[in-house]
């Protein structure tokens, strides 16, 4: 069976069926049970989060109606791969390791290599139990694994762009394709614009990666008010002096842009088709308009999305591009795809 938290809920048992609980707060308190692993929760605990203002028999009364939805899906043997366990006290809920995508995820980070890396990029498709709704007073039950989740993801999409050596391995797609969900929950983030660069980098695309540090701090600056991190900015210091000696006039400051140059490569697509949605141009003469010229470009790239047999290359990275005249071909090449609107 499997048990996926990473990027929402949903529960496959042995037999390959979808688990459904009866109630959707049956449902989280699976995930928090998940979460707990072999400590497991306190009833009492569980109680007061998820059935505030109750009294005290009537939400003890609520968590064992929830109990028994959840053991009549795994009713407990033992050759069942997950039950429900406990005391008077205390619930746990007792399974395999390979059960559940956080597992996995923690124990692939931990052994470091770097198979083992893109193994848990491929796992963390969002934040924990992203999409589902969370009724007010329990996200500060699942808030703190939300935060550990993700930073663990950064920590990730770092360690993983760092060792990343040859353009065109297995891993790399992993590592960009964690990158820009990142980014897509989180602008900001500039462990994952750093995993972009270096990517970039790594392809031969310097040009490509200056767009992405460029669109970091227009965003970091946008959202935060701040410059980029140290890091970040060491990262597009060492790039320009890998560019020719025009470019390598001053390092990337606040009124820094470098100019285009044209990087041939090799080009790569990925195995299913790939696009790129590039940013509109507003034409109307209103500056009004712009915000619906990239709500168009974000519409059509959400919708693209949808269909599973094609690669859409993230917003964020699409929109390093915005307001500069490119070449397609170019385009193409720098962001590894085979089409371009």
């Amino acid at each position: 069976m499997r048990i996926r938290l990473l990027g929402g809920l949903e529960v496959t048992s042995a037999e390959d069926r979808q688990v459904r609980f009866a109630m959707r707060k049956t449902s989280l308190l699976f995930a928090a049970l998940v979460l707990a692993g072999r400590r497991g929760c306190r009833r009492e605990l569980l109680s007061e989060a998820f059935w505030p203002g109750r009294s005290n028999e009537q939400a003890r009364n609520s968590l064992r109606q929830a109990l028994v939805d959840i053991r009549r899906a795994f009713p407990a043997s033992s050759e069942a791969p997950v039950y429900i366990d406990g005391d008077q006290e205390t619930v746990v809920l007792i399974g395999g390791l390979d059960e559940a995508d956080i597992s996995i995820f923690d124990r692939k980070l931990e052994a470091g290599g770097t198979a083992d890396l893109a193994f848990a990029a491929d796992l963390y498709r969002g934040e924990v139990l992203a999409g589902e709704s969370i009724p007010d007073g329990l996200d500060e039950w699942f808030g703190p694994y939300q935060s550990t989740y993700r930073r663990k993801a950064l920590q990730l999409v770092e360690l993983l762009s760092l060792a990343l050596s040859d353009p065109g391995s297995a891993e790399e797609p992993a590592c960009e394709g964690l990158a820009e969900r990142l980014l897509a929950s989180d602008p900001t983030a500039e462990a994952a614009h750093r995993a972009l660069m270096r990517i970039h980098i790594l392809r031969g695309h310097e040009n490509a990666a200056m767009r992405q540090f460029e669109a970091c701090r227009a965003l970091v600056r946008k959202h935060l008010g701040a410059e980029p991190e140290a890091e970040t900015s060491s990262l597009a210091v060492s790039l320009q002096s890998r560019q020719r000696p025009e470019y390598q006039q001053t390092a990337p400051g606040p009124e820094v842009v470098p100019q285009t140059q044209v990087v041939s490569g090799p080009t790569k697509y990925h195995d299913r088709p790939s696009v790129a949605v590039l940013p509109f141009q507003n034409l109307s003469g209103d500056p009004e308009q712009e915000y619906f010229a990239d709500g168009i470009v974000e519409d059509i790239t959400i919708a693209l999305a949808q269909f599973r047999h094609l690669y859409v290359i993230a917003r964020n990275s699409s929109f390093t591009y915005k307001g500069q005249a490119v070449d397609i071909k170019q385009v193409g090449r720098e962001l590894n795809v085979r089409y371009v609107v």
